[in-house]
């Protein structure tokens, strides 16, 4: 039976993952910690790495958290990773990202104001399918640690990374605002209609390519 490690997006938790069902797999949700001063994602990836104590994990990221199960899977042996919106490369991120260098409002806006901008673009950037799926969008905005944040998103933009070396499956929707699929080179699996979180919205699609993907790569005894 495949454990299966779940890596939740920027500033999420396992609630993101409330409509994942697998058969045969042990699913166990990795929590976010607050980064230390500097930390690099490497040494930060390092730190999460305590909560995963299977020899041969799988790896579940979506959005910020796959680009995390990467980190780890330099780490350590994995024997897959699967990558729910999110990237493979820092050469799928959108250029326009980079703006961020320039303009680091991520670092120096008043974080109630990131948190209003956050709810008030959140429709469009996250695309909720449900009025259930945005307003828990909305806690988990609110909830969202500040030096978490702050953090992750100097990361995100500063992330390099440019080769997998264990098996993968990449899942992205075609309404993706946040990471949008025209940067997104050759994912393995299309939802047509996904949005960013449409691991909530589409879980029965989802569901159905994660379970593929496991009972191609780890046949039953």
């Amino acid at each position: 039976m495949p454990d299966v490690y779940l890596i939740s997006g920027l500033g999420a938790d396992q609630r993101i993952f409330q409509r994942l069902r697998l058969n045969r797999c042990q699913l166990h949700p990795v929590h976010w910690i607050r980064p230390e001063k500097r930390e690099t994602m490497s040494a930060y990836a390092g730190r999460l790495n305590a909560q995963i104590l299977s020899p041969e994990p799988v790896l579940l990221g979506m959005s910020f958290g796959g680009m995390m199960a990467i980190e780890i899977s330099r780490l350590r042996p994995v024997k897959g990773l699967i990558l729910i919106s999110s990237v493979k490369s820092s050469a799928e991120l959108p250029p326009y990202f980079q703006l961020l260098h320039l303009l680091p409002v991520h670092r120096w806006l008043p974080y109630p104001w990131l948190q209003v901008l956050g709810v008030w673009l959140g429709k469009w950037l996250f695309g909720p399918e449900t009025e259930a799926t945005f307003q828990l969008l909305k806690k988990i905005i609110e909830e969202t640690d500040e030096v978490f944040f702050r953090w992750a998103w100097q990361k995100v933009i500063s992330w390099e990374n440019h080769a997998l070396a264990c098996p993968y499956t990449h899942i992205h929707g075609d309404r993706d605002h946040m990471l949008p699929i025209c940067f997104v080179k050759k994912p393995d699996r299309v939802i047509h209609g996904g949005t960013h979180l449409m691991i909530l919205d589409r879980a029965d699609e989802i569901n159905a390519q994660v379970q593929a993907f496991i009972d191609a790569y780890f046949p039953e005894d």
